[in-house]
């Protein structure tokens, strides 16, 4: 993906799946990575944070303590149970329920297209937070630049929703730019850029 965000040169690139981590290319040509640290020490932005922001803001709705009545709808046609107790034994008793938990996020970003209050809020904490990262990154590799000017692309359908696109990257001082084509044309041209 960083080949393809930055077509070799200085840079960064977000991405964002069932994980998250932003990847970098320094003046000086060295690659560094930030985030990608999983599900147990965080990946903001990524399919299960999503996931597990929408389990939590669903169960405190279901507790009479915040509204999100479309998300406590999802998690509880999910899960065909009635309450927050339940649903939280549910998951808390699964031994394995990350890919679960992770499938939410294409649901989540469609109500947050739709226009979902809570999924909107949902959706732009946790993308901000890897937007966040990101901007750390770029001030540490690209020092007295102005971030306007550092190659910076997005890339996954989390980062390139439109709700993203709006609410969180067009207030970064990062110039982002969706990466266009599949992952192994940027292994392709790295492996390119490497022969003698």
């Amino acid at each position: 993906m960083l080949e393809l965000a930055t077509h070799g040169q200085p840079g960064l690139v977000l991405h964002a799946g069932t994980g998250s981590f932003v990847a970098a290319r320094a003046p000086d040509g060295s690659v560094h990575y930030a985030g990608g640290l999983g599900w147990r020490f965080g990946d903001p932005g990524s399919g299960y944070d999503l996931g597990r922001r929408a389990i939590a803001r669903a169960l405190l709705d279901l507790q009479g303590w915040r509204a999100a009545p479309s998300l406590s709808t999802l998690i509880r046609d999910q899960t065909e149970l009635p309450d927050a107790n339940a649903i939280s034994h549910f998951f808390y008793d699964d031994p394995a329920p990350n890919h679960m938990i992770a499938m939410l996020a294409p649901v989540v970003l469609r109500l947050a297209g739709q226009g979902d209050p809570a999924a909107q809020q949902i959706v732009v904490e946790s993308t901000g937070e890897l937007f966040d990262l990101a901007e750390a990154v770029a001030h540490k590799l690209f020092p007295g630049m102005p971030l306007s000017t550092v190659r910076a692309g997005l890339s996954g359908p989390i980062l390139t929703h439109p709700v993203v696109l709006r609410e969180v990257a067009a207030k970064s001082p990062l110039s982002y730019a969706p990466v266009e084509g599949k992952p192994i044309e940027g292994v392709r041209r790295l492996l390119q850029n490497l022969s003698p």
